[in-house]
């Protein structure tokens, strides 16, 4: 996902990688786990 903003004063922008586990309790889907981590930069050739 990309994303442009600024979390406590410090720009976040970037291309992250994200993934979240979901669990179906009692009919309902529910997010128990969620990560996300900015993508490397490539490297420069």
């Amino acid at each position: 996902m990309k994303i442009e903003g600024t979390y406590e004063g410090k720009d976040m922008s970037g291309t992250y990688n994200a993934g979240t586990v979901w669990k179906q309790e009692n009919g309902k889907w529910m997010a128990i786990f969620h990560t996300n981590i900015k993508q490397a930069a490539a490297a420069a050739k």
